[in-house]
């Protein structure tokens, strides 16, 4: 498995795969090993219990005796740039930017075997959107409501590029020769498509998806959205298409139905062809360096066109009309082009078309899924201490390299991974090969990464739990 580009030192693994853990079989026992935290702290109760804040307090001594399957909870646990707020809930402290909670070591009376990672985050994080139109429940904050979705590409499936909304516009692109099509890289939210663009003048190699035309790309109401991490900024003077709606051929206004487009100076811009006013132009004022991945979102309510980068409103521009449809040279969707044209270097991943205008409140949890990124590793050890060789932390493959994340997990709630033979890089092998990540042991420690890309804010952390069922 591979750590995501540009996620630092709390990389997730880009994986949806649904990654929960087995059954326990039918009548397995009920009670297990007593568990205790080294620094005398009882194993902490489950998620399930109905006070969370339970988990932060030592348990009856009957839970010690053999009745915890999980351990977990913050009490005794380790803050470096983080702190446990008066909300119960782990975040950032101060003005920090990166921060880690290390739990207690945990200890079992005889060696376990820890099989499933649950956590509580406040919102998604590193988790891509939901399939099949559908909403999600069970965060406090965040869920996201995929009402109206008309195209989901996750980017994950190459070279399928298959529709996640299930509408059916799945992308196609030419494998030639020239060969078009981009190349699967890491990304946010497991994998993402790297276009490249030929420098050389006169080839007709540069990277890009196509969509067919059809009705439903063709609503009143618009909203495009797209994560992109941008090679370098653009050539003389020319845009990058991240997503074009249709061209025109011979080229006149309007070019476009909509679209959304890198300038040369690192802002986006709308591009809206609205019939009371022609074509719509609005330039935002975020600059946006090359090498970061960033959300960047474009609306069209029938009255305004509206920008947002990384969840922060960029511009709005009045635009009362209708959108303009059936363009001369064709209404396909590219991804990544204009025609043959004004192609986008870099990286793209999860793209999406809505039938309606989100809101900014929508677009900025958008962003937050990104921007704020929960990770997690595990080490399991043969002495209380934690401090030998056996105890080095560990992802979903067996070594520091990787993390476990949202970005593996799949389903409308919080994640429940299983810590051993998880495939997260989706290439239908476990990422532990025929090792286990996560070994038995007496000895157990976790340790959260919390890494904020939007500056003031954090990923907050309710709850957590490693079980052996």
């Amino acid at each position: 498995m591979r750590t995501p580009t540009g996620l630092g030192s709390t990389g997730a693994p880009g994986h949806r795969r649904d990654a929960g853990a087995p059954a326990r079989p039918a009548g397995a026992p009920a009670t297990r090993a007593g568990l205790a935290a080294v620094t005398g702290l009882a194993a902490a109760a489950c998620l399930s219990t109905p006070d969370p804040a339970a988990s932060d307090a030592p348990a009856p001594d009957a839970r010690i005796d053999g009745l915890a399957p999980c351990v977990g909870g913050f009490a005794g646990g380790t803050h470096v740039g983080t702190e446990l707020h008066g909300t119960g809930r782990v975040a950032l402290s101060g003005g920090a930017a990166q921060g880690t909670f290390t739990s207690p070591v945990f200890a079992a009376a005889e060696p376990r075997a820890w099989r499933t990672l649950r956590w509580q985050p406040l919102r998604p994080s590193l988790k891509a959107l939901p399939d099949a139109m559908a909403s999600e429940a069970g965060y406090a904050a965040g869920n996201a409501d995929l009402a109206g979705n008309r195209l989901l590409l996750h980017l994950d499936d190459t070279p399928a590029y298959d529709d996640a909304s299930g509408a059916g516009h799945g992308a196609t692109c030419d494998p030639g020769p020239p060969d078009r099509c981009p190349s699967p890289v890491p990304g946010l939210f497991r994998r993402a498509l790297d276009l490249d663009v030929d420098a050389e003048a006169g080839t007709l190699d540069n990277d890009r998806l196509r969509i067919a035309a059809t009705a439903a790309l063709a609503p009143a109401q618009v909203t495009v959205e797209a994560w992109v991490r941008p090679s370098r900024l653009p050539d003389g003077g020319a845009r990058m298409m991240i997503l074009t709606k249709g061209w025109a051929d011979p080229v006149a206004p309007p070019f476009a139905s909509y679209s959304i487009e890198y300038n040369p100076n690192g802002t986006f811009r709308c591009y809206a062809a609205a019939s009371a006013a022609g074509e719509e132009l609005l330039d935002g004022t975020i600059p946006v360096a090359p090498g970061g991945w960033h959300h960047v979102a474009c609306t069209y309510d029938g009255q305004a066109l509206r920008l947002y980068v990384d969840g922060v409103a960029d511009g709005d521009l009045p635009a009362a009309g209708t959108l303009q449809y059936g363009m001369t040279g064709s209404d396909d969707v590219l991804i990544g082009a204009w025609n043959d044209a004004q192609f986008f270097d870099g990286a793209i991943d999860e793209v999406a078309i809505h039938d309606r205008a989100l809101p900014a409140s929508e677009l900025l949890e958008r962003a937050r899924r990104g921007l704020l990124r929960l990770t997690w590793q595990v080490r399991v050890c043969d002495d209380a201490a934690c401090d030998g060789d056996d105890g080095a932390w560990r992802g979903p493959d067996g070594t520091a390299a990787t993390f476990y994340s949202e970005a593996c997990a799949s389903g409308a709630g919080p994640p429940a991974l299983a810590v051993n033979d998880l495939d997260c890089d989706g290439d239908g092998v476990a990422d532990d090969g025929p090792g286990l990540a996560v070994p038995p042991a007496r000895f157990v420690q976790l340790r959260a990464a919390f890494d904020s890309h939007r500056p003031g804010d954090s990923p907050e952390l309710v709850s957590y739990e490693l079980c052996d069922d």
